[in-house]
């Protein structure tokens, strides 16, 4: 008995190793969840001296999703996206958000909380959502720019 036990968990093993080597299984996976959640940016201000990044996150998936207000944020370099390091003691909440199947949210953090002051540039935030990560990409303007525009 022992040993069917081992000889079928053996061959459900390869099975899911074939297909997994084969792409298909790697396709079901990415039409399902990497297709179906995604983030549209909506904008970024700066209010009282804080920089706040404001975007919507969709869940077109058949599940309901779980995220936490840890993210990640980059900056745009010649040789592409470097990640920028988080304050020495974030104030993270610990909460916990869920989206419902077709549904979407909107979110707001307040970089400042998380990072030091922020230089004009581009920036990626990336937050893990359900066990996924969804990213918005982000310009900080140069005010020197934006006064000039303004006279």
């Amino acid at each position: 008995m022992k040993s069917m036990v081992l000889k079928l968990l053996f061959s459900a093993l390869f099975w899911f190793v074939m297909f997994w080597s084969s792409g298909k299984l790697k396709e079901l996976f990415k039409k399902e969840k990497i297709e179906a959640l995604s983030a549209d940016y909506i904008e970024y201000i700066e209010r009282d001296g804080r920089q706040i990044l404001k975007f919507t996150i969709k869940n077109d998936t058949s599940s309901e999703v779980c995220y936490h207000t840890e993210g990640y944020l980059s900056i745009k370099k010649q040789d592409g996206y470097v990640d920028i390091p988080i304050k020495e003691h974030p104030a993270y909440s610990g909460a916990s958000y869920f989206i419902a199947p077709g549904d979407m949210q909107d979110y707001e953090i307040v970089l400042s909380d998380y990072y030091d002051p922020l230089p004009p540039g581009v920036y990626r935030y990336s937050k893990t959502v359900g066990c996924l990560a969804v990213e918005v990409d982000f310009e900080i303007p140069d005010p020197a720019v934006k006064q000039k525009r303004k006279k």
